[in-house]
């Protein structure tokens, strides 16, 4: 069930004021359950005004605070529990009751409200034209009208997009989990290389090292790793895995002068990057075609320095004396551990997000809303 929270808020706050309304007429006469009504109104309207009011009312006072409306729909309870106690005179006694009695409400009302409001979920589809640059394009997802047909809430947001131009559904949250499982697999299955089997090269693996049978499984596909290549290890879901970072070394400088301007670099530290420009290398890049004249910048960290703009990256590391220049450090590939199996994949740093289904092309992505 999904009901918008603005329109259940605007209820409850009816039934809210008509509680107060019913106060007002029937409270001095005699009628001993008002504290059974107080206690309902107070509940209903301390959090949603909390949830409605408190970053407008309390950001000026406590700008950094992340639990406004909370802190404020606290107040307003508080003080109406005291506000009502006060005007009817009553006893400390009367004041536990009627706040002990609210306080059940805004729990019931938070667990409902859970239960019933908005996930805030959209799957949008968006469905390419043929003729489109994405057509020939082989970084997709392929998926069979079968595999289609395992997942309704997949199913139904591309059926909806192509066949009635909806593209924005709002799926069981359940379901487009199952289904968002399904599509991360068919992302990682579609990066798949090549396969090797030697136990010596998981061995090597876990001590970073790329074993000569791991480097030949690559070199003999044409997919060559520079003599710079290193192994980082990660895990996912309780699966070995691997990721191959690379770097290409383009040439070394050998310039005290220069060397001596680098040393006198500040080093970044906790995470503050202290930025400076130094024309004499920044020339030598441009010369060889790495850098345009524009804003570059260097930073440093012990030994090392990063030269950069917006578009390139590259790092300089003193080695032996030397200064080498190597590319940007590039995640280049993954290994996993799959079935007694080393499996080598395409790196990803997210699952694809375009499917192809029949002849037809579908780029899909979840949004939440607030």
């Amino acid at each position: 069930m999904v009901i918008n929270v603005e329109y259940l808020a605007a209820g409850l706050i009816a039934v809210a004021i008509s509680l107060l309304a019913v106060l007002a007429r029937y409270g001095n006469k005699g009628f001993r359950g008002d504290w059974l009504i107080a206690g309902v109104a107070i509940g209903i309207l301390s959090p949603i005004i909390g949830l409605l009011m408190g970053g407008p009312i309390l950001h000026f006072l406590y700008p950094d605070g992340p639990f406004a409306q909370l802190v404020l729909g606290l107040l307003i309870f508080i003080f109406s529990c005291i506000c009502y106690t006060y005007i009817k005179k009553e006893s400390s006694g009367f004041l536990l009751k009627i706040m002990v009695f609210s306080f059940a409400v805004v729990i019931f009302l938070a667990f409902a409200m859970s239960l019933t409001s908005d996930t805030g979920l959209n799957i949008i589809v968006e469905k390419i034209p043929v003729g489109s640059q994405i057509n020939g394009f082989d970084d997709y997802i392929n998926i069979t009208e079968k595999e289609l047909d395992a997942y309704p809430v997949l199913k139904k947001a591309i059926i909806e997009c192509r066949d009635l131009n909806n593209c924005n559904s709002r799926p069981n949250i359940e379901e487009w989990m199952i289904a968002r499982t399904f599509l991360e697999k068919k992302s990682h299955e579609s990066g798949y290389l090549f396969s090797i089997m030697d136990e010596s090269s998981e061995a090597d693996l876990n001590q970073g090292i790329l074993s000569p049978a791991l480097r030949n499984g690559f070199e003999s596909r044409g997919l060559l790793l520079s003599e710079n290549a290193f192994i980082s290890q990660a895990s996912y879901q309780e699966i070995n895995r691997w990721n191959i970072i690379d770097k290409m070394h383009l040439f070394d400088i050998k310039d005290t002068e220069l060397e001596n301007e680098l040393d006198k670099v500040e080093i970044t530290y906790g995470g503050v990057r202290k930025e400076t420009r130094i024309p004499k290398l920044e020339q030598i890049f441009t010369d060889r075609g790495l850098l345009s004249p524009e804003e570059n910048t260097i930073y440093r960290v012990p030994e090392n320095w990063i030269i950069f703009n917006d578009i390139v990256e590259y790092g300089i590391k003193k080695e032996n004396g030397i200064l080498k220049v190597y590319t940007k450090e590039k995640w280049t590939y993954e290994i996993w551990k799959e079935n007694g199996k080393l499996n080598i994949y395409k790196a990803r740093s997210y699952p694809l997000d375009i499917l192809k289904i029949a002849e037809n092309y579908y780029r899909i992505y979840q949004q939440w809303e607030d």
